[in-house]
């Protein structure tokens, strides 16, 4: 206080001077004006005084800094006197438990020597096994109660797990009606549209599409040829899904002489107006003859695509064997026939098989050449862009199935929630039943420890005599003096102890080119020290940025050398962010890394004290060696890994 009020002297003095020397300035002024011949004399003395009020100015400023600097750490050493003082003030709590309990032994053992204590012991040993009788009779029911509770406990938990089991059915049922009514409602919609214009089973905007191709024919250079789907008759039905399933991303595709013929196709759309999208497009040129492929079709007792299907069309026919291979696409009657042939029987220049119920195989020959992979289809086997043009469809018959599918479920929805009412009161009872099973099996242990506390004094009421009484009194008046001697050893010991509560170390592995991220919560000065075991390990540090990394706008310090890597960090609002990174050139890196906490800032220990990891490890795993005094700045380091990025 002393020496703010000398600056503030100082300042008021100078203040006065300046007051001062502005009227002495002014005067000069005025003399300036009477006499022009001194008027360089007081310019020279005007130019002084301004300089020493500038001089003193400066003095001023650093006197403040120096200030600033003193009330800083004045703050600091308040701080640290606060938490000392709290250490000591739960030492002395303890102190003076001891205390106490010191008294009450030694008053114990007076009132034991002044008079015996055998028939006041005979009758507290008659009156505890009285206690333990009683407790073994009531632990008899609780067991009884116990085993009831649990049995209600297990026939609920099963009623549960039946209502839950039985809520989870009635969804799935659900689920699996709801699909069924969905499909059967797409295609009731493909069968009213196909039954209007059989060519719209290809998609409903294809009749629009064909009518307007048609009509500028002439201004292609090859009039497109699709869907290519309308193209291909099948001459055995039977055929007809396996074939489907075989080229169905092609089906609906249209085919192409040139871009420039696909352009104007595209123009010719968006001035009709088509909406929705166009149609596929594949390119090839229609000049091409039609392929041969006698060469590369498995012999003739097999069923292809190419022989089963008529294809009315050969530049429809040279892109169905450019992109589906149908020439080497081998057809089977059954799933069973696909796996018995196709795994180590697939015939020659087969490059596929397809099942009449949409199965499709890879095959391995005899001579061991090739993959077997056999894959089922899911979906029911019903042909849609194959289907006869003139295949009549029951409508009715489809709209009753509908009509039945979806009152089928509503009774669903009914029963889906009627089992969730029912899993719910089961739940609610199976709540109330572990809750009572769980307070009579609380009361059964807080019995049996009862029965155990009053064994453990009843063997010691027959064991003990009125002297060793005194004499076990008289141990623990040792042992309490021993206790009371140590904590004021601790008293001498706090300062020692301090440093080593604000050190913690971790280590950890990174792999090659990843990071390691941690988050570091505690807003004190610390020292951050990376020891690389094996391989290298940099260190970045961001104080804002969670994803810090080596790029220049990602981190505001960092250390990476072939050594010891360290950085100070400064007092700042937390949380910041540390990344330990895996040089690229190692498989992976191992790594220590310790966190030394400076509460005034001052870095007095060198980043070598990572070599004395065991003991610090040591002394961390001990626990002993922390004082509760640094335990909420020693639980923000503990804080430090949120998450680890590799």
């Amino acid at each position: 206080m002393s020496q703010k009020l000398i600056i503030r002297a100082k300042i008021q003095i100078l203040e006065k001077k300046r007051e001062k020397f502005l009227e002495e300035s002014e005067h000069l002024q005025k003399r300036i004006q009477e006499t022009a011949a001194k008027k360089d004399e007081f310019v020279v003395e005007a130019s002084s005084v301004r300089q020493k009020i500038n001089e003193e100015g400066d003095i001023l400023q650093a006197l403040k800094g120096k200030m600033r600097l003193k009330e800083s750490k004045i703050r600091d050493l308040q701080s640290e006197i606060s938490n000392q003082d709290s250490k000591r003030r739960g030492m002395e709590r303890s102190r003076g438990s001891f205390e106490q309990r010191k008294q009450r032994i030694i008053e114990q053992i007076a009132k034991f020597e002044e008079e015996s204590q055998c028939e006041k012991r005979k009758e507290e040993a008659a009156a505890t096994q009285v206690k333990m009788e009683k407790i073994t009779n009531k632990e008899t029911e609780l067991v009884e109660r116990l085993r009831l509770a649990q049995q209600e406990r297990d026939e609920l938990q099963r009623l549960h797990e039946q209502a839950v089991s039985d809520q989870n059915e009635a969804v799935r049922e659900s689920r699996k009606v709801s699909t069924q009514v969905n499909e059967l409602e797409q295609e009731l919609h493909r069968s009213e549209i196909t039954a209007k214009n059989a060519v719209m089973r290809f998609g409903e905007s294809i009749p629009k599409i064909l009518e307007i191709m048609n009509a500028n024919a002439d201004k292609f250079e090859h009039v497109p040829r699709g869907p290519i789907g309308m193209y291909m008759k099948l001459r055995d039905r039977k055929w007809t899904f396996a074939v489907e399933e075989a080229t169905r991303r092609l089906l609906t595709s249209f085919v192409f002489h040139s871009k420039r013929d696909h352009q104007t196709f595209e123009r010719m759309m968006r001035a009709n107006r088509v909406t929705g999208a166009l149609p596929n497009a594949i390119f090839t040129r229609f000049t091409t003859p039609p392929h041969d492929v006698r060469a590369n079709e498995p012999s003739s007792e097999w069923e292809t695509i190419l022989r089963v299907v008529e294809i009315t069309d050969n530049v429809v026919r040279n892109v169905l064997i450019d992109m589906a291979s149908v020439e080497g696409t081998v057809l089977l009657n059954s799933d069973q026939d696909a796996r018995r042939i196709m795994d180590g029987m697939c015939p020659d220049k087969c490059v596929r098989a397809y099942t009449t119920t949409g199965g499709m195989a890879m095959g391995r020959n005899r001579r061991g050449e090739g993959f077997y992979r056999f894959y089922a289809c899911r979906t029911p086997p019903r042909a849609v862009l194959l289907s006869e043009q003139d295949a009549s469809v029951d409508s009715s018959a489809m709209k009753a199935e509908l009509k039945r599918l979806q009152d089928k479920s509503k009774g669903m929805q009914e029963r889906i929630k009627k089992a969730t009412a029912e899993a719910a009161q089961a739940q609610r009872e199976l709540g109330k039943a572990l809750q009572s099973y769980s307070a009579i099996e609380t009361d059964l242990n807080r019995l049996r420890s009862q029965y155990r506390s009053l064994e453990r004094r009843l063997e010691q009421l027959e064991m003990d005599d009125d002297m060793s009484v005194v004499e076990n009194m008289r141990k623990s008046l040792d042992e309490l003096n021993i206790q009371i001697a140590e904590l004021e050893e601790e008293f001498l010991k706090l300062d020692e102890r301090a440093f080593m509560a604000l050190v913690e170390g971790l280590s950890g592995v990174v792999a090659a080119g990843n990071f390691s991220r941690y988050e570091l919560k505690f807003p004190r000065p610390m020292r951050i020290v990376l020891e690389s075991v094996e391989g290298d390990a940099d260190l970045y540090f961001s104080y804002t940025n969670q994803g810090v990394s080596f790029e220049l706008d990602k981190h505001d310090a960092s250390s990476a050398t072939c050594g010891l890597d360290y950085i100070d960090v400064a007092s700042y609002p937390r949380p910041s962010y540390l990344a330990v990174y895996g040089h690229p050139f190692k498989n992976e890196s191992s790594y220590r890394l310790l966190i030394m906490v400076v509460p005034d800032g001052n870095f007095e220990h060198g980043p070598e004290l990572i070599h004395r990891w065991a003991e610090l490890v040591q002394h961390d795993s001990g626990g002993n060696g922390r004082d509760p005094i640094y335990m909420d700045i020693l639980s923000g380091i503990l804080e430090i890994l949120v998450e680890i990025l590799l």
